[in-house]
């Protein structure tokens, strides 16, 4: 302190009377050495193992099978016009496009779930596990985007990881994020 003016004795006393600041340890500093040392990639590995593990447990929403046929009319219609007649049984039995409802709705995620339901061959049951499990990973990329994108913003770990919990957390986004492919395929599109 400038009042001791080199006086040794005072700036002993000072030294040792001076407050003691006590280092805080908590949870908070805890989580921020944990992400340091490659906690987020540990979380993000845990949250796709586990949703890997229960994408078979959820059933079938009342409106997937009509996004289901949605993206089969579509990828019929596609591949009649790039390819010629569809030759392909499962698709035979599909509508024409022009024949379709609904075909104003977009198929920019059906439509690859579609392909490749019928490139592996899927039917029914297997093919509604292929696309909770496909809406899922897709959803995870989605959540992954926006821990980066608040990490970015904020400059923290841990703030990323708030911002990816908060989504994950949600009960209902977390459902849904296994067979609603219309609203979190496009929230996850938004995200990245």
């Amino acid at each position: 302190p400038q009042d001791c003016q080199g006086n040794v004795a005072c700036l002993r006393v000072a030294y040792v009377t001076r407050p003691l600041r006590a280092k805080r340890v908590g949870i908070l500093d805890g989580m921020r050495h944990l992400l340091e040392k490659g906690g987020v990639v540990v979380l993000f590995v845990g949250y796709l193992v586990m949703g890997i593990v229960v994408h078979g447990d959820y059933g079938i929403s009342w409106d997937e099978p009509l996004t289901r046929l949605n993206g089969l009319v579509n990828l019929r219609h596609v591949s009649e016009v790039f390819f010629g007649p569809v030759t392909r049984e499962a698709l035979q039995q599909v509508p024409t496009l022009a024949d379709w409802p609904d075909r104003d709705y977009g198929v920019a995620f059906e439509l690859p779930l579609a392909a490749a339901e019928q490139a592996l061959g899927l039917q029914e049951h297997r093919a509604y596990r292929f696309r909770h499990l496909a809406t899922f990973l897709f959803f995870a990329l989605g959540v992954a985007a926006v821990y980066q994108t608040a990490r970015s913003v904020r400059g923290s770990r841990l703030m990323g990881l708030a911002a990816a919990l908060v989504l994950v957390l949600s009960p209902r986004i977390f459902g849904e994020s296994f067979f609603n492919s219309k609203d979190i395929g496009f929230m996850a599109a938004c995200a990245m």
